[in-house]
C-alpha cells in the first residue's frame, strides 16, 4: 500500500512539482496504513494526526479543526483506554490510574469498551480517510491545464 502511494508520488508531476502538493497523498497513505494494519496500537494514530495537521492548506478552517479534533479525541480515548486496560490487568486495583480507583480512568475505559464508541470512532476514521482520498486525488489530478493552486481551498 505504501509502495503504491510512493509510486503515485513519483509518477505524478503535479504532486511532486510544488512544495507541499504531496502532503494529502502522504496523509491518505499514512491513515490508510494505520487503519488496515492488523495489531497496530491506537497510539500510532498520532502519526496520522501529524500528517493531517500538515495538510492545513487543503482544508477550510472549520473542517480542518473538526478533522484534527475528532482524530485527536479518538486517539486519546483509545490510547488511554489501552493504558487503563494494562493497569487493570497488571496491577488490578493497586494502581492509582486503574479504572477501579480513578473516576476519570473508569469513564474513559467504559467509553473505550463501549460498542457505540467503537462503531462511531470507526465510522469517523473511515469518513476522514475518504475525505483525505478526495484531497489526495485533487493533489494529483490535472485541473484543466492550469496550476494546482487554483483548486486549493482558501483558509
Amino acid at each position: 500500500m505504501l509502495l503504491v502511494i510512493g509510486t503515485v508520488l513519483l509518477i505524478s508531476k503535479r504532486a511532486s512539482g510544488t512544495p507541499g502538493e504531496y502532503l494529502p497523498v502522504v496523509a491518505f497513505g499514512m491513515l490508510l496504513w494505520l487503519m488496515v494494519t492488523p495489531g497496530l496500537i491506537s497510539r500510532y494514530f498520532v502519526y496520522g494526526i501529524v500528517a493531517v495537521i500538515l495538510c492545513r492548506r487543503w482544508f477550510r478552517a472549520s473542517s480542518y479543526l473538526l478533522t484534527v479534533g475528532l482524530l485527536t479525541l479518538i486517539t486519546i480515548v483509545t490510547a488511554y483506554g489501552h493504558i487503563a486496560l494494562d493497569f487493570l490487568g497488571a496491577s488490578g486495583a493497586v494502581n492509582v490510574m486503574s479504572p477501579t480507583n480513578n473516576a476519570l480512568s473508569h469513564f474513559v475505559f467504559s467509553l473505550f469498551a463501549s460498542d457505540w464508541f467503537i462503531s462511531l470512532g470507526a465510522a469517523i476514521n473511515i469518513t476522514i480517510l475518504c475525505i483525505l482520498a478526495i484531497k489526495a486525488w485533487q493533489a494529483v489530478r490535472p485541473v484543466n491545464g492550469r496550476r494546482r493552486e487554483a483548486a486549493v481551498v482558501p483558509p
